[in-house]
C-alpha cells in the first residue's frame, strides 16, 4: 500500500447518494464510509452496494472498509420499516435493568450485520445532566453517571458479541451542554473534580468493558484544555484518554463538517490537528470533492512532517487492528426479523412511565369513540435534531386500533393555521385529548398548545412525552403525563397499550426531576373551546 492509500485509511467519508460507494472507492483512497440516516434505497439494495464497495477496496488497498452507522436506537435510526426499531437509550434505562441495554444492542447488531455495517457509532455514554440539552436528551441513559456506566457497558458487550465495533461517544462528555455542536461550540465549564465524578465515569466503564472505539466531542472543556476543542486537543485525546484512562482502541472524531469545527477551522487543517491530537480516524468531508481536499491536506502533512511519522504509524496500526476484527465478521441474514421485533416490543413495554395521573383517568375507556382526540406529532422546528429525525407519528393510529372511532389529527410543531383549526373543531366535542410532545421543554409552541388544551377545553388532557421526560417540568398544570421516551414503533405501540389498559406501566424515570403535584388549571378549563 503506497503512502496515499495509507493516508486514506485514516478517513471515513460521508457519501452522498449521487455516487455509488464502489465508484467512490475507485475515485479516491478511503478507509470507510458513514451511512447517513437519510440513506436512500432499501436495506437489500444498500447491502449490495456495500458488498461491491468492499470488493473494490480489498482489490485496491488490501484492507476492508469501515462501514459505519449512527444506529443508536429511538429516533436515531435508518431504514425505518425494514430494520427492527428499538426504544431510545433513556427508554432502555427506564426499564431499570442494565441487561436491557445488551439485549437492545444485540437486536441492532443483528440488522447491521445483515446489511454489511461493521461499526456502530453507539452507545451514547453522555450523562445528560442538562434538562435543556438540545442534542443529547433521550440519546443518553440518564443523569446518574453510575447508571449510564452500567447500561453503556452492557450495550458495548451486546454490539461486540455480534462482531460490530462499538463506539462510546462523545468524549469527554456532551451531557451538560446547552448548545448543539452541529451548530455552534458548546462549553463544559466544570472543574476537573466534577468531570472525574460525572462525565468521565461512563468512559472508564466502557474502556474496562473493552469498547473498540471512542468518538471525540466538538466542545470546549477549559479544565482539560483552555484553548482547543476536544477533537483537536492532545491534552484530551492523548494525555487524558490514552494516558490517564488507558484507552488503547480506535479514536474517531465526530463529523468534521459540524458547525462547532467547520465555522472556525479549514477542513484540511482541522483534520491535521485532529490526527496530531491523537485521533486515528477523521470523520471527514461530505461528498467526493471535499473528501479529496481533506485527503490532500493530510497527505501533504505526512510528507512534510507536520504529522510526525510516529503519530501516523500509530494511527495506521490502530486502524489495521480494528479492521482485523471486522474482517472476520461475516455479513448476511435478514433484517427486522419477527423475533427481534418481538424483543424490541418487550423492551418498550418495560419502559413506559406514568409520571402523573391526577385525578386518575387511565386507562382510557374503550367506548370513547370520536370523543377521544389524538394529536400525533410528526416533528418540531424547535431544534435542528428534531427536523433531522422527524417522521409521521403512528401514535393516533395505535390508539385508534384500540379505541374504535378515535380521531387522529397529525400535526407538526408549531401548528399551521389549518392544523390549529382542525384541533379547535375536534376539541369542542372531545372528552379526552391525547397530545404527543417532542421536547416541549425547549419548544414554547408545544407548551402553549398543551396549556390551552388544559385551560380552554372541557376535555381531560393526557400528555405523552415522545422525547425527553423533561417536558413534565414545564407543565405542572398538565394532569396526566406519560413518558414513552421515543416515537420508535415499539414505543408507540407500548404507550398505546398502557393508555388503553392492555399493559401496565412498568417504567421508572431514569432522570431526577422535581415533580410537583398537578396544579389545577383556572376556571376557564370548564368552558368550551
Amino acid at each position: 500500500m503506497d503512502l496515499s492509500e495509507q493516508v486514506g485509511q485514516l478517513l471515513v467519508a460521508l457519501p452522498t447518494d449521487a455516487m455509488p460507494l464502489a465508484r467512490f472507492v475507485e475515485e479516491a483512497p478511503v478507509g470507510g464510509f458513514l451511512l447517513p440516516n437519510e440513506t436512500r434505497g432499501s436495506a437489500r439494495v444498500v447491502a449490495r452496494a456495500i458488498a461491491a464497495a468492499q470488493e473494490r477496496a480489498l482489490a485496491r488497498s488490501g484492507q476492508p472498509l469501515f462501514i459505519a452507522a449512527d444506529q443508536e436506537g429511538g429516533d436515531m435510526s435508518f431504514f425505518r420499516g425494514e430494520v427492527t426499531e428499538i426504544p431510545s437509550n433513556m427508554a432502555i434505562a427506564a426499564t431499570g435493568d442494565a441487561t436491557a441495554a445488551r439485549e437492545a444492542a444485540l437486536i441492532v447488531a443483528n440488522d447491521l450485520r445483515a446489511i454489511g455495517i461493521n461499526w456502530d457509532f453507539a452507545p451514547v455514554v453522555d450523562v445528560n445532566t442538562d434538562a435543556g440539552n438540545p442534542v443529547i436528551g433521550v440519546r443518553s441513559y440518564g443523569d446518574d453517571p453510575a447508571v449510564v456506566a452500567a447500561f453503556a457497558a452492557e450495550a458495548v458487550a451486546g454490539y461486540q458479541a455480534r462482531g460490530i465495533l462499538a463506539c462510546a461517544k462523545h468524549f469527554p462528555g456532551h451531557g451538560d451542554t446547552h448548545l448543539d455542536s452541529h451548530v455552534a461550540m458548546p462549553v463544559v465549564a466544570h472543574d476537573r473534580e466534577r468531570l472525574d465524578g460525572v462525565e468521565l465515569v461512563p468512559f472508564r466503564a466502557v474502556i474496562a468493558a473493552g469498547v473498540a472505539s471512542v468518538m471525540s466531542a466538538h466542545l470546549l472543556a477549559p479544565a482539560l484544555d483552555p484553548s482547543r476543542p476536544a477533537t483537536l486537543s492532545a491534552p484530551i485525546l492523548t494525555d487524558l484518554l490514552r494516558g490517564e484512562l488507558g484507552f488503547d482502541g480506535l479514536t474517531v472524531t465526530d463529523a468534521m463538517p459540524m458547525g462547532a469545527i467547520s465555522r472556525a477551522w479549514d477542513e484540511g487543517e482541522a483534520a491535521i490537528a485532529a490526527i496530531n491530537a491523537g485521533a486515528d480516524v477523521v470523520l471527514g468531508g461530505r461528498g467526493l470533492a471535499r473528501h479529496r481536499r481533506v485527503h490532500r491536506a493530510l497527505l501533504a502533512a505526512v510528507r512534510d512532517g507536520r504529522i510526525p511519522r510516529a503519530r501516523f504509524v500509530d494511527a495506521l496500526a490502530r486502524v489495521a487492528r480494528a479492521k482485523a476484527r471486522i474482517a472476520t465478521s461475516e455479513s448476511g441474514g435478514r433484517v427486522g426479523t419477527a423475533g427481534d421485533r418481538a424483543r424490541a416490543l418487550a423492551l418498550a413495554r418495560r419502559s413506559i412511565t406514568i409520571v402523573r395521573d391526577d385525578p386518575q383517568i387511565l386507562p382510557l375507556a374503550r367506548d370513547l369513540g370520536d370523543r377521544l382526540v389524538v394529536l400525533s406529532p410528526a416533528g418540531s422546528r424547535a431544534t435542528k435534531m428534531e427536523l433531522w429525525h422527524a417522521r409521521p407519528s403512528a401514535l393516533g393510529a395505535e390508539i385508534a386500533d384500540r379505541v374504535r372511532g378515535a380521531v387522529d389529527i397529525p400535526i407538526s410543531y408549531p401548528l399551521s393555521r389549518s392544523e390549529r383549526a382542525a384541533v379547535t373543531r375536534a376539541a369542542r366535542r372531545a372528552e379526552v385529548i391525547v397530545v404527543g410532545t417532542l421536547n416541549a421543554a425547549i419548544d414554547p409552541s408545544q407548551l402553549t398548545l398543551v396549556r390551552r388544551l388544559c385551560e380552554e377545553t372541557k376535555a381531560r388532557v393526557v400528555v405523552v412525552a415522545l422525547r425527553g421526560p423533561y417536558d413534565v417540568l414545564r407543565m405542572p398544570w398538565a394532569p396526566t403525563v406519560v413518558c414513552a421516551y421515543s416515537s420508535a414503533a415499539p414505543s408507540l405501540r407500548a404507550v398505546a397499550e398502557v393508555l388503553t389498559g392492555e399493559q401496565l406501566a412498568r417504567g421508572a424515570l431514569p432522570v431526577a426531576l422535581p415533580l410537583p403535584r398537578h396544579v389545577a388549571a383556572p376556571q376557564a378549563r370548564r368552558t368550551s373551546a
